[in-house]
């Protein structure tokens, strides 16, 4: 392993830290107990191996105003599904390039599953509707991306995905729309329809189910998505939603982000079709937040906990051979309210061992956030839950401001895409 300094901030010492600059912008909000001085993204491994300079040269072409769109995938459990931090970063994506129109990019319906999701979206649906979970006991449903599925056997049912703007692009000169549709399911033969709620609407629609997937091309800009599902036949046959991307052709930015409550490294290797999906929407940069729910377990091995990454990584890399990968280190928190969780050093430790072997990067959020103990401040200040694991929509947003900051120092810095 790579051996590094671990930053271990007592109560008194993270009290005594004075304000410190560090190249943070002004959305996020000065606090003693963060170590700004430590936001940057590091990078390991052979640069001439590795694809961030690729990365930064996809923005280049979107800052110079070429028809580009940078995409960009955040995979993770709670701290992702509820879409607050990757939320924050996608928003400030946005206010970045306010003239570039941006995509919202792949989405699941939670509500589907009776769970939580992103606020950039609103969900309404008939039917009835099972969920599976890929932190269940591996089913006989295949899993994806999402890392959860919904199924139907109805003879008929709907879906409206409605887009919320001003949650979303609140600051930009466009409203994020989509042009392209592409709605993942089962594969080889379905005994339902997709069909258009409003057979008005002009659209171009594909169907190719060995692919597994159905994609509608409006003739103008959409923010609202609305599909039934009519069976065909009257067999038995399900039909099971994987997740939707939506898609425009316009220069800027698309930040998906996956996340499952529970989620560890295993989770997402039972996701055999994880791959095919990643590859469809072919990001130029991977951000995994994985990790937290490993740490938490009474079992936890970090040999183990290096492995099944490993593997991660080299499935993920089968399917986006040219994205970049950026690790975040996992936050500070405590076991039941009551232990401070110490595996987290141990994970910690991990993600820079892998970033070395795999030409990748690391965020390392559990510094940046104060180390061991500090999860106590942000619950204090009221960033961070009574649970000491999650944080408040406050708290959730200032983490994504934090690595919107860290990846503009990268960028603009220039050093490491400047490297031969």
């Amino acid at each position: 392993m790579v051996a590094r300094a671990v930053v271990v901030v007592s109560l008194a010492q993270s009290l005594a830290l004075g304000r410190l600059a560090a190249q943070s912008s002004d959305s996020a909000a000065r606090y003693n107990f963060i170590r700004y001085d430590l936001n940057e993204i590091e990078f390991f491994g052979d640069p001439k191996k590795s694809q961030f300079k690729k990365f930064f040269a996809a923005i280049d072409s979107v800052a110079a105003g070429r028809k580009r769109q940078v995409k960009m995938l955040h995979i993770g459990g709670s701290h992702i599904q509820s879409d607050v931090w990757s939320g924050q970063l996608r928003t400030r994506l946005y206010e970045w390039f306010p003239k570039t129109g941006g995509a919202r990019g792949f989405i699941f319906p939670q509500k589907l599953r009776r769970s939580n999701g992103s606020p950039t979206f609103r969900v309404n649906y008939t039917g009835e509707w099972s969920g599976a979970k890929c932190t269940a006991a591996k089913d006989t449903i295949p899993l994806g991306l999402a890392g959860v599925s919904a199924t139907t056997t109805d003879s008929l049912a709907t879906l409206e995905i409605i887009l919320v703007n001003d949650i979303a692009h609140a600051h930009a000169q466009s409203r994020v729309t989509f042009t392209r549709a592409k709605i993942f399911h089962n594969r080889g033969r379905y005994c339902h329809r997709i069909l258009l709620a409003d057979s008005t609407l002009r659209a171009v629609q594909t169907s190719l189910p060995d692919s597994g997937y159905t994609e509608f091309r409006f003739e103008k800009p959409m923010t609202q998505l609305a599909v039934q599902f009519l069976k065909t036949d009257s067999s038995a046959g399900v039909f099971t939603i994987y997740g939707i991307d939506l898609q425009n052709d316009e220069s800027g930015f698309v930040y998906h982000a996956v996340g499952v409550n529970g989620a560890k490294v295993s989770s997402y290797l039972n996701c055999e079709l994880l791959p095919d999906h990643v590859r469809a929407l072919a990001p130029d940069l991977i951000t995994l937040s994985v990790g937290l729910n490993d740490a938490s377990s009474t079992e936890f091995d970090a040999r183990k906990f290096e492995r099944e990454y490993d593997e991660l990584i080299k499935m993920l890399r089968r399917a986006a051979p040219n994205a970049a990968i950026l690790f975040t280190t996992v936050t500070d928190n405590y076991k039941r309210r009551r232990t401070l969780n110490r595996n987290t050093v141990a994970v910690r430790e991990v993600f820079f061992s892998l970033a070395k072997k795999h030409h990748a990067a690391v965020w390392d959020l559990f510094s940046i956030m104060g180390g061991l103990e500090s999860i106590l401040h942000w619950k204090a200040a009221g960033l961070a839950k009574r649970d000491r694991v999650h944080f408040t929509p406050v708290g959730y947003k200032l983490i994504g401001d934090l690595e919107f900051d860290a990846l503009m120092k990268a960028y603009h810095d220039k050093r490491y895409a400047a490297t031969n």
